[in-house]
């Protein structure tokens, strides 16, 4: 009976074994399932049956508590797209939005002629009409859509490709909202582009709406079989949907690797039961901004209050560990990563790592994998080799939010794998590597096994992740005066874009992190309001911009967007920081048309703009108007070559606006003015403005923007010139800009597109360069007067003193500034500074302001440096006064003009000279602006006759530097080749690119990208030693160096065979030697190599990567020497083929043709055009270049005659007046001045003369000029009008005369001493004793007050630090003198400062009778304590210098004062 049940238990358990199998699905299966639907983005049938699917395996499996849980994402959701041709409708699909702005078209559709553009080359479109068609290209036609589109081109359709990559499908959308229609032709590629060479007129039709689609996260559970461990929860988690630039055509079989082993580990551990609680969670929305993962955390895991306390007891899920997979199939090679770039988070989950990689070797040991490569470690770095190697750049996983919010989580990431399928049509089924994927699964299924039943598997440690997660919450409103007096219309369905220059400190914003969209699309509710929680807080906060729209899902256009002007962001500003747990911020909307912009790029500095100004026709800015560029604040320092310098104005309807472009401090590069042609009308010149309701964009922004600045500056550069105001590197730059301009306008009539673009941006380069030489010419003239003006104050005054000398305070104030309104009138009538600007007011205006400001100040200063004084005299008794410098200036300014009047004719005759050499200097002297060309030569020979174009930091170049160079050379038969590299762009770490053969890998150091041209200019031909170079467009091509070879196993033979990097496949083509590739040097004597920034110090780095995100850029040609990486451990790939996986362009070789006869010449004209350095070989020199603009003086060799007159009778004036003046210097003296003293007041004098006589010369020279161009008198003479001669001719007039004063002004000294001693001077110490009479004596009648006087001063610095010494007290006594009378001394003990010197002594100053006279002398003696005795000399003169003063000061106390002193001292000493 025993027996027969056993067999039927036996029979039952193969039963169910049987039936698990037959109901079991393999990973290919699960992969097939998930890639089979068209779509599974958020909103498309495939998401909801996927979600479905999962749900019902979970059941299955036999996972408990499954649950579906649904929430809320903003999609771009295609209803229709189609061409119309005739009555036939042929389908196309929608591209990802430009950001909000999806392909929807009006109701009536998009008219126009289709034609075929290829790969986008402009030189095969010349004599087509491509201005309002419709463009059909080639998939892989990189961005150039963007340049057709600003050539008017009214929207696009891309034919399908069987290899369509990542990064070329992230061309065709931008994080621009600019309305250009793009779509895919699919399964019709081929009817399209036979109709596309027929040029056929066609219609289309699109409808994409964005809407907020239900999707789901799923998750169950398998419950732990050891009572201890199942509480300890471990989540596994994968996500399920897919992405793709074309939304309808998003199979995403390459997303599907992650969701099917999550399925298969399911499967595996429902039957094995681990020890642990495991938790299978799947989740949606992972490429909409990882908005699954974040529901799933907001609804279980939060840990913060007040988070925590909103999740019902029931729904909290709060894992030990969560482990996220982020599986693809292009390489079976996997790496545990902590979800982070923060160094705590990396010491956190280094003992994770560890442990995962002990687990490894025994797994690698019972399946025979290689432990090196079946996982590697991402969270500590080995060997060098950091976790941004192991891919080709960024990715986001959802294990970075589980950290964000204090849930443990690492996550397993597939390496060396590019995912290059990832975010296309083409990332189907049939394309996967299902070896790769199977073998990722058996690992991880033996691996976790392990890891789940080790009861030592959480490591001991006091670290802790908190939960920094923010929320923000912005609320939308538009402003409608009529309703309120503030913007409080909440905007339903709105779409918020909150925008950071970077997500954290390790993460800067990109538009796509491998799929995941780098940009947060959030729709509004009822209320405006949206909750977005995925931020971090961190230190120092995070700077979040909030921006806005609103769609018309009738047409698609943007009607409401985020308001910039004085009742948006001036009163509700944009700008928030992440510094709460929850934040909310209202952003106000205003009603708008959005115009489109393409090409914003600066021509010289080759950088995007990263700013927009945007004025009306007043000059302006609009009270409501707004723009997005790619970045909102500055363009970050990112380790690429892309850029999208494209933009979007926002402006109100019924207005004409102006646009102007900026580049950080380099400022203005751009005008869009829609200037009409004049020389007379200053408003046609500054631009009639865009008329906002009839226009879509503005096209053709380099002609546009050419055109529009030369304008302005032909119409100013003439203005100046009428008024004599010439710059002669300005109007030369403008002639050359003006044929570019005329070649441009030519080729746009014969319909040559590469030459129109071409000679453009040619115009708009050199423009760009004469435009601030207009508008500091401007500026310039405008400082001259400026300057005068400053001087003009001064010149009132004195004018006042000399000619009225008012007595009444009132009557002087009123004669000032008469004499400054009479002068500022002429000069108002004369000068052309106050034509040149726009309000010549506020000159007057700022300098009225300027003088009440100093009189008030004045008035302030001197009440409160009075009531100071005052309080001090109330508490301490202690008497300051000093006569201030203002004071003692104005005196000496005074007697100056006093003496002045006494001799009328001699003054008005050396006046009259000084006039006219200020004339004369503004006459006969000119400044000359002139374009220089710096060159420094170098020790090295030139490689080739040419140049080359690179940054000097080794940062990469922006790819439209290609562009610009092959306009500038092509035309001559140069040959052109761009260098790229492959480097890891966190610098400062080594780069590891893994390059596999079989089972066989090699680490290089870098990655080469070279064009076949390359041979042409540099011998890397002579290198191959076996195979060939690159040729023609050949893309999936690798060279590798001979050690690289030997360390694969690779012969000779062996060429044609396959290499992997970074899961892409490649032909090997050539061997080449690595010794003799680093031997190649370029024209900066450096290899061609990629640079070793590894060997960089971080202060290097961090310079860089400042001067690069601030736009810092320098004329100077020294620079810095880079260790290059060895060819040995280099890789060569085609230049495209690199740039497609992330490379960069680094530099640009141009290699000139025969027919360039002056390569010096042709050098010039290039730099011309560029603000940059490049390198230059010709002539067997070698020469690095740049340019700057320079400024010279011209007729100085004319004024030395007119300046030697001028001293002389500046010198005889102050000669005849001080030998004139002898008795009144002799009364200076007698009254206590001193030499020095008495000096000045000559040296004022001459000042006035100076003042005097370069206002009065600048005044009559701008009358004069006036009088002679108005009678055509004197045609040759011009007045120089430029702030630098105003300057120098004054400095020449001030210096003339105080050269000519210093003689007579130290004659007058030696006559106010006339012995040879002409200052005391302090005698030496005998030791550590000072013993001296003080030069000071004192009447006997004050003698007593004097020294009580003194007692009580040194008493006031008792047991105080603060000032240049302290005391410990002072003592008076009296003694009897042998002549009967009394003998005063005063003893104290005295710490000099500064304190810390320790500097100290005994202080006594005797006060004696001087024999029959009734004087006292002064003595002092004083004995060092302490300190050094340098010390102690040195600080007694400040400290002596302090008590001469207080002598001085008993001169000016009144008599009753004096009496008081005495009075006490009486009382003091008891007679």
């Amino acid at each position: 009976m025993k027996s027969k049940r056993s067999f039927l238990l036996l029979l039952f358990a193969v039963f169910l074994f049987l039936y698990s199998i037959s109901y079991s699905e393999t990973l290919t299966d699960y992969l097939k399932f998930f890639s089979s639907f068209n779509s599974r983005i958020p909103g498309y049938e495939g998401n909801k049956k996927s979600a479905e699917y999962i749900e019902e395996k979970f059941k299955e499996i036999g996972l408990v508590n499954v649950k579906k849980e649904e929430f809320f994402t903003s999609i771009p959701i295609e209803k229709y797209s189609y061409i119309k041709v005739g009555n036939e409708e042929i389908k196309i699909y929608s591209l990802w939005p430009n950001l909000v702005r999806t392909t929807t078209l009006p109701p009536e559709g998009l008219e126009g002629k289709l034609f075929y553009a290829g790969k986008g080359d402009l030189k095969n479109l010349d004599g087509k009409d491509i201005e309002g068609g419709i463009g059909v290209l080639d998939f892989d036609s990189d961005d150039s859509w963007t340049t057709l589109a600003g050539f008017g081109v009214k929207g696009f359709i891309f034919l399908s490709s069987p290899d369509i990559e990542r990064k070329e499908a992230e061309k065709k959308f931008l994080r621009i909202p600019v309305n250009v229609p793009r779509f895919y032709a699919g399964e019709n590629s081929d009817k399209i582009k036979a109709l596309a060479i027929k040029e056929e007129k066609v219609k289309l039709f699109s409808k994409v709406d964005w809407e907020n689609v239900p999707n789901y996260n799923i998750y169950g559970t398998i419950e732990g079989s050891d009572p201890k461990l199942k509480d300890e929860i471990i989540l596994l988690e994968s996500y399920y949907d897919s992405i793709s630039v074309v939304p309808s055509i998003a199979p995403g079989a390459t997303s599907a690797c992650g969701i099917s082993t999550l399925l298969k580990l399911a499967e595996f551990f429902a039957n094995s039961h681990p020890e642990r609680t495991l938790v299978f969670l799947a989740t949606s929305s992972h490429f909409e901004y990882l908005k699954g993962i974040d529901n799933f955390i907001q609804n279980h895991s939060r840990k913060e209050e007040p988070f925590f306390s909103r999740i019902p007891k029931k729904e909290k899920i709060l894992p030990a560990l969560s482990i996220c997979l982020e599986l693809s199939d292009g390489s079976d090679e996997l790496a545990i990563w902590h979800n982070s770039y923060d160094f705590y988070k990396q010491r956190y989950f280094a003992p994770f790592a560890k442990k995962f990689l002990s687990y490894s070797e025994k797994v690698c040991k019972k399946l025979g994998f290689d432990p090196q490569t079946a996982l590697m470690n991402g969270v500590s770095p080995e060997k060098g080799i950091i976790w941004q190697t192991f891919l080709p750049e960024a990715i986001r996983t959802d294990g970075e939010y589980l950290i964000l919010s204090g849930n443990p989580a690492i996550s397993f990431v597939t390496a060396n794998d590019g995912r290059w399928r990832v975010d296309t049509p083409g990332d189907t089924f049939e394309n996967l590597n299902l070896e790769n994927i199977e073998k990722q699964f058996i690992f991880l299924q033996n691996i976790l096994d392990i890891a789940l039943n080790d009861n030592d598997f959480f490591p001991d440690t006091e670290l802790e992740l908190k939960d920094t997660m923010s929320s923000l919450i912005p609320k939308i409103v538009t402003f409608n005066p009529k309703k309120s007096f503030v913007p409080n219309d909440p905007v339903n369905e709105g779409l918020v874009v909150p925008r950071m220059i970077y997500y954290n400190p390790g993460l800067y914003s990109m538009k796509t992190f491998i799929g995941v969209r780098g940009d947060i699309i959030e729709m509004t509710n009822k209320d405006g309001e949206v909750n977005i929680s995925r931020f971090s807080r961190f230190s120092p906060p995070l700077e979040v911009y909030i921006y806005a729209f609103f769609i018309d899902k009738n047409t698609g256009e943007i009607t409401l967007t985020t308001d910039l002007g004085v009742n948006g962001d001036q009163q509700y500003p944009i700008k928030t920081l992440i510094d709460y747990k929850e934040k909310k911020k209202t952003t106000v909307l205003f009603k708008c048309k959005p115009i489109s912009l393409f090409g914003l790029i600066d021509p010289q500095y080759l950088v995007s703009l990263d700013k927009l100004d945007v004025f009306d026709l007043s000059n302006s800015t609009p009270d409501a108007y707004g723009y997005y560029l790619e970045y909102p604040l500055f363009i970050p320092f990112i380790w690429s070559s892309d850029s999208e310098p494209a933009g979007c104005i926002f402006a109100k309807f019924n207005s004409k606006i102006k646009v102007i472009g900026e580049s950080g401090p380099l400022g203005k590069r751009l005008l869009l003015l829609n200037s009409k042609q004049t020389l007379n009308n200053k408003e046609d010149a500054e631009g009639l403005g865009f008329d906002v309701n009839s226009i879509e964009a503005i096209y053709n922004i380099p002609y546009q923007g050419a055109k529009d600045m030369i304008i302005l500056d032909t119409y100013r550069r003439v203005n100046f010139e009428k008024y004599g105001i010439r710059n002669e590197r300005l109007k030369d730059l403008q002639i050359a800009s003006n044929e570019f301009l005329e070649q441009a306008t030519k080729a746009k009539k014969e319909k040559k597109w590469y030459d129109f673009l071409k000679f453009s941006r040619q115009a708009q380069a050199i423009e760009s360069r004469a435009y601030p030489d207009v508008k500091g010419t401007a500026n310039d003239v405008v400082k001259g007067i400026i300057f005068y003006f400053i001087l003009l104050l001064p010149f009132a005054y004195f004018a006042e003193r000399l000619f009225f000398s008012f007595s009444k305070l009132e009557h002087r104030i009123a004669g000032i500034s008469g004499i400054f309104l009479v002068v500022y009138w002429i000069m108002r009538l004369v000068h052309p500074a106050f034509k040149l600007t726009n309000a010549p007011e506020v000159i007057l205006l700022s300098f009225i302001v300027l003088a009440l400001s100093v009189v008030v100040l004045s008035v302030i200063t001197s009440k409160f440096e009075e009531q100071m004084q005052r309080m001090k005299r109330e508490t301490s008794n202690v008497y300051e006064t000093d006569v201030g410098r203002i004071t003692a200036t104005t005196t000496a300014f005074s007697l100056g003009v006093a003496n002045m009047k006494r001799r009328k004719v001699r003054t008005m005759l050396t006046a009259i000279t000084l006039i006219l050499l200020t004339f004369t200097v503004l006459s006969f002297t000119s400044i000359k602006s002139y374009l220089k060309f710096n060159q420094l030569l170098r020790p090295n020979t030139p490689p080739y006759t040419g140049i080359l174009l690179r940054d000097r930091s080794w940062a990469p170049l922006q790819k439209f530097a290609l562009q610009y160079t092959e306009d500038e050379f092509s035309s001559t038969n140069s040959i052109i080749s761009p260098r790229g590299w492959y480097v890891l762009s966190q610098l400062g770490n080594k780069t590891a690119v893994e390059v596999k053969c079989g089972d066989e890998i090699f680490f290089s150091s870098g990655i080469l990208g070279l064009s076949p041209q390359e041979s042409e200019i540099s011998p890397i031909k002579d290198t191959i030693i076996s195979g060939k170079w690159i040729e023609g467009n050949s893309e999936n091509n690798v060279l590798i160096s001979k050690k690289i070879a030997n360390a694969l196993k690779l012969t000779n033979e062996d060429i044609g065979k396959t290499l992997n990097i970074y899961g892409k496949q490649f032909t090997l083509i050539g061997i080449f030697d690595g010794k003799k590739l680093g031997q190649i040097k370029d024209m900066d004597d450096e290899p061609i190599t990629p640079v070793d920034f590894s060997s960089l110090p971080e202060k290097e780095v961090n310079k860089m990567k400042m001067e690069k995100s601030a736009q810092v850029y320098t004329s100077q040609a020294k620079l810095q020497t880079f260790t290059h990486v060895e060819g040995e451990n280099t890789i060569i790939l085609p230049y495209k083929t690199l740039l497609k996986m992330g490379g960069t362009l680094h530099s640009i070789a141009v290699k000139f043709s025969p027919e360039i006869t002056s390569p010096a010449t042709t050098v010039e004209n290039f730099i011309t055009k560029l603000a940059l350095i490049l390198f230059a070989g010709y002539e067997n020199k070698t020469f690095v270049y740049s340019s700057i603009g320079m400024t010279s003086f011209a007729g100085l060799t004319n004024l030395i005659i007119p300046i030697l007159i001028a001293a002389l009778i500046v010198l005889n004036t102050m000669l005849g007046s001080v030998y004139e003046r002898l008795r009144e210097i002799g009364t200076y003296s007698a009254i206590g001045l001193a030499p020095v003293h008495i000096a000045s007041l000559f040296l004022a004098e001459s000042l006035v003369y100076a003042v005097l006589g370069a206002v009065a010369g600048y005044l009559l020279g701008q009358i004069l000029s006036k009088i002679l161009m108005a009678t055509d008198l004197l045609k040759g003479l011009v007045l120089n009008y430029s702030s630098m001669s105003a300057v120098f001719s004054t400095i020449i007039i001030f210096i003339t005369v105080i050269l000519s004063t210093i003689y007579p002004a130290r004659k007058a000294s030696q006559m106010a001493v006339p012995d040879v001693t002409r200052k005391w001077i302090l005698p030496e110490p005998k030791g550590d004793k000072w013993e001296f009479e003080f030069p000071f004596t004192v009447s006997q009648y004050e003698v007593l007050g004097l020294v009580t006087f003194l007692t009580e001063y040194f008493n006031s610095f008792q047991d105080v630090s603060l000032g240049n010494f302290y005391t410990n007290g002072a003592k008076l006594i009296y003694e009897k003198h042998q002549s009967g009378k009394k003998k005063y001394i005063l003893e104290t003990e005295i710490y000099l400062s500064p304190f810390d010197l320790g500097v100290g002594q005994n202080f006594k100053m005797i006060l004696e009778p001087l024999g029959q006279y009734d004087f006292y002398t002064i003595n002092l003696e004083m004995e060092r304590k302490s300190g050094e005795s340098n010390d102690w000399k040195r600080l007694n003169r400040r400290f002596l210098d302090n008590i001469r003063k207080q002598f001085l000061i008993w001169r000016t106390v009144s008599s009753e004062i004096k009496k008081e002193y005495t009075k006490k001292g009486k009382e003091l000493l008891n007679l």
